[in-house]
């Protein structure tokens, strides 16, 4: 719903010619990018500021200092004097650059910033006559970088040296907290900076600025043209590089609309724009109105921003302006810091070229607009520096691209995936009761545990995926195995062991390993080749009260499980198992008067068991169908990655997955005619010819699809059932010698008791003959049988045929979405219903007469 709001935020942005969807976007994204400290203040206000505020949502405070940590405070006289920080509201019609740059020559039409930076968040709630409003700010600090030319006695404040009297001047709670911080950080600032190198950089494109004029609108428009820099070709090499990240920062974007490229991508959250210089982020925030991009002025040796926070850093042409060794290295480890990875670009040392591009460099940059740095480096130089700055770290790429200006040289360093693990709490005991809720209980709870002194710690979505052993053990035993994804960057793996008690309460040692965003997948992986299996997902929205002593950490969830209902958990968390039966006891016996409904079932045998009673009973599930391709093997994708390759290779002809989805998967084989009606495709080109090629590419890639975790998975658990005496067969469009080559390389070739492949019908799905051959050869009848798909060509045919009918979207190129009004069951992973088939069955004998 959050992000549903914000596009409409947007959107009324654009309508009414404002900006205040703008303004609440970044602030969103600067209180997830920067680990900002939050300033809360409370307080009666008169009638005037709580109507003033009320129109203004958003607000900014901008404390300047100078290099000796003075800061500036503009002199509020009541009956005494006070300071206060500059700052105001954020108009409707400007953003927070503009509201920066606004309070700053409030201050002094001369002045001239930099490193500005967001230090607080700050919540205001203002009450007025019972009503109450919350007015959010922003607080920032820059530098004065030209503070000897600033006349004096026209500012309204001073420059201050902050102590603890000056702070008791400072009148406004917020005002003060903010010198705090700020204090704090100058004191990092002097011991890690070595020096103001980058006022070089900055002066010379202030001084330049002209001779900048005239190269963008002279220069680059006739001289140094896109063409011939071959820059569409330059930009695809760059976009494979970055690839689908979601969250990107620009290092020194200069004056580059690069970034605007790259917030245009569907699945781009924000860009991050980053320069040295203040003025080069007005230059450039002028030109690029998509609020998707926003701009920050760090130094970017010093970053700020948090841990692994971005998806790929970039910078591009910015080596050769380090002034020193630490400088560079400084740089890049603070990237590799701030990202899970890097993208380099820099042009080689122009001497190595020669030609146009030295004289080019030499006498254009240099000379003329004044380029700031030399240190370039030759493409050896350029690989032995990340090769060993980053070595045993990180999974290094590097590709090369030739045009007019040179040779540009780019290297991709990804981070290699790590699991850490939490400290102690392998030593942790975890008591818990759960209870059904409605809503007036809800408030009830809710008023009691403020009483008694409970704090709200947390609201957000959680994801949990829980596994299974391939026996189904662990679903009988209550054994808790399970991946969490909430709001937060990181995932939770969390393992309880078995359960004896099945009642609401229960005790366990719990462990857990915390997994970051590239280990995921790493670690799903692992657990399949330990035969463990997804059983279930469960999507949840989960608020956190909490409450802690010396020896115990007492927490109560109120969850709202999607497509289930409400529940709330009451846990306690200790390293004493005896201490912690007792103490709970204690803690249940203070709720016992709300009469709380027991959940005896673990939220995941609650999700489970509903899906299995929307299934029907599955103990009488006597015989499965299965489709192979996108349903038991990822070969789906194979043959699109085949169909691409042809078809870029001998007709120069590029297809979008969503065309070969509509017009080959859904539309019964109809990819040529849409290509023929398009004129991409001459009408002469063979079909029998071509699909002949794409067969060839297809069968060359068969090795790949039979190495794949999820086909050996999936294999894996049909052997398993197989052996509680269900028949199988297989139903597929795919010719007769992929199938058995297929399940010769899956050690698969007797599983199945009948195989139908396309060469065995006339009409292919959605027509329901091959569903009603594999009837006819079956022994099992169709009303104890269940189908499994991936397509809606699969699913109508099995309906036709009068079979129940399953969906799996995991080897699948369709998703979820393409399935609504199918009325089937759908299932994210083959191994989710298979593991629940197999434990409904195992405790029964081996069907006999199959």
């Amino acid at each position: 719903m959050e992000a549903i709001m914000g596009n409409v935020d947007l959107l009324c942005d654009k309508i009414f010619k404002e900006s205040v969807g703008e303004t609440k976007f970044a602030f969103e994204v600067y209180r997830e990018i920067y680990d900002l400290n939050e300033i809360t203040y409370k307080g009666e206000v008169s009638k005037r500021l709580y109507d003033y505020v009320k129109q203004r949502k958003y607000f900014v405070l901008l404390l300047i200092y100078d290099n000796e940590g003075r800061v500036y405070l503009e002199k509020n006289m009541q009956d005494k004097l006070f300071w206060s920080i500059p700052g105001g509201s954020i108009y409707k019609n400007e953003n927070i650059h503009n509201a920066i740059k606004r309070t700053s020559e409030k201050i002094s039409k001369q002045i001239k910033i930099g490193e500005v930076e967001p230090i607080a968040y700050i919540k205001n709630k203002f009450i007025y006559d019972s009503q109450e409003y919350e007015h959010n700010g922003l607080a920032f600090i820059a530098r004065i970088r030209n503070k000897e030319d600033i006349n004096k006695r026209n500012l309204t404040g001073s420059f201050v040296e902050v102590t603890e009297e000056e702070l008791e001047s400072i009148n406004r709670f917020a005002n003060r907290e903010v010198v705090r911080i700020f204090e704090k950080r100058f004191k990092k600032f002097i011991n890690t900076q070595k020096s103001d190198f980058q006022d070089d950089e900055i002066s010379t494109n202030e001084n330049y600025k002209n001779r900048y004029l005239l190269h963008n609108n002279i220069i680059k428009k006739y001289i140094l043209t896109e063409k011939r820099k071959r820059k569409k070709e330059f930009n695809k090499v760059i976009n494979e590089a970055i690839g689908s990240a979601e969250r990107i920062v620009d290092v020194s974007c200069g004056e580059d609309s690069f970034l605007s490229k790259l917030a245009d991508l569907s699945f781009t959250k924000y860009v991050i724009g980053n320069d040295i210089s203040w003025s080069q982020i007005e230059i450039l925030g002028s030109k690029i109105k998509t609020p998707k991009v926003l701009f920050t002025n760090h130094n970017a040796v010093y970053f700020p921003f948090k841990e692994s926070i971005f998806d790929v850093s970039y910078c591009s042409n910015t080596l050769h302006h380090m002034p020193s060794k630490e400088h560079l290295i400084g740089m890049l480890r603070k990237m590799f810091e701030i990202s899970k990875k890097m993208v380099i670009v820099e042009i080689e040392d122009p001497k190595i070229m020669g030609g146009f591009p030295y004289v080019l460099n030499k006498y254009w940059y240099m000379g003329f607009l004044g380029d700031v740095g030399g240190a370039y480096l030759s493409k050896e130089a350029f690989e032995e520096l990340f090769n060993n700055l980053f070595e045993n770290e990180a999974e290094i790429n590097y590709r090369y691209f030739t045009n007019i200006q040179g040779r540009y040289m780019i290297a991709e360093i990804v981070k290699k995936r790590k699991m850490s693990i939490k400290k102690n709490e392998n030593k942790v005991f975890v008591k818990q009761g759960k209870f059904e809720l409605d809503y007036k209980l809800k408030d009830e709870i809710l008023e009691y545990i403020r009483k008694m002194g409970y704090i709200y710690k947390t609201k957000g979505r959680e994801e949990d995926l829980y596994f299974t052993d391939s026996e189904g053990e662990y679903i009988d035993n209550r054994t808790c195995l399970r991946i969490r994804k909430n709001e937060s960057k990181d995932f939770i793996l969390t393992y309880k062991g078995e359960s004896e008690d099945y009642s609401n309460q229960y005790s366990k040692r719990e462990f857990n390993v915390s997994i970051n965003k590239e280990g995921l997948e790493k670690t799903k992986k692992i657990l399949e080749m330990l035969n463990f299996y997804k059983y279930v997902k469960i999507n949840k929205e989960r608020i956190i009260y909490t409450k802690s002593t010396k020896e115990y950490e007492y927490n109560i969830y109120f969850d709202e499980i999607d497509n289930v209902g409400s529940f709330v958990e009451f846990e306690i968390i200790a390293e004493d198992m005896q201490k912690i039966e007792d103490k709970f006891n204690e803690f249940m016996f203070l709720f016992k008067e709300l009469n709380l409904k027991p959940a005896c079932e673990p939220y995941r045998d609650i999700i489970s068991r509903k899906q299995i009673e929307r299934l029907g009973d599955l103990k009488k599930i006597d015989g499965i169908l299965f489709d192979l391709d996108g349903t038991i093997v990822p070969s789906e994708k194979v043959f699109f990655e085949s169909w691409q390759f042809i078809l870029e290779k001998d007709y120069s002809v590029q297809i979008e997955k969503e065309d070969y989805i509509k017009y080959e998967l859904e539309n019964n084989e109809k990819l040529m005619v849409y290509l023929k009606a398009r004129k991409e495709i001459d009408e002469k080109v063979d079909k029998k010819e071509m699909m002949d090629k794409v067969y060839e590419e297809y069968k060359s890639r068969i090795d790949v699809i039979a190495s794949e975790t999820e086909s050996l998975k999936n294999i894996r658990l049909i052997k398993k059932v197989k052996e509680k005496g269900l028949e199988l067969a297989l139903v597929t469009s795919s010719k007769k010698e992929f199938v058995e080559n297929i399940l010769n390389r899956l050690d698969a070739e007797n599983v199945f008791d009948v195989i139908i492949s396309r060469d065995d019908v006339e009409k292919y799905k959605p027509d329901p003959e091959s569903y009603l051959k594999a009837l006819n050869k079956m022994k099992t009848s169709k009303e104890r049988c269940i189908v499994f798909e991936d397509s809606k060509r699969g699913i109508e045919a099995a309906k036709s045929a009068g079979l129940k009918c399953v969906c799996v979207l995991e080897n699948t190129l369709a998703t979820k979405d393409s399935f609504e009004g199918s009325e089937v069951e759908v299932f994210d992973e083959l191994a989710e219903i298979l593991i629940k088939i197999y434990d409904e069955h195992k405790n029964n004998k081996n069907l006999e007469g199959l």
